[in-house]
């Protein structure tokens, strides 16, 4: 089970960088500072992931997951704005 779950978030990353390439490709999307938080938010969830699975007791891994997770959604939610905003210019252009 833990192996399709790994599967499925790979699976998950791998789209969403086909298309965050896509989008610059095109022209549609301009990377930034946001992806500070894509990167940081992959670090921290998979670390976290890590630290779920081994026995340590430093940090409670779930308080990773979860700020991990939070950052990759404030990523998508930028990205969308950037993108519709790119749209709109460019309709009215």
């Amino acid at each position: 089970m833990e192996a399709l779950g790994l599967i499925l978030i790979i699976t998950g990353i791998t789209l969403k960088v086909i298309y965050i390439l896509a989008k610059v490709k095109s022209g549609e999307y301009k990377p930034g500072k946001e992806l500070l938080f894509l990167v940081v938010g992959l670090i921290l969830f998979f670390t976290g992931l890590y630290l779920k699975n081994s026995n340590q007791s430093m940090i409670d891994p779930i308080y990773l997951i979860v700020s991990g997770l939070t950052l990759k959604v404030i990523f998508i939610i930028k990205f969308i704005l950037i993108v519709r905003s790119n749209k709109k210019i460019e309709k009215y252009s």
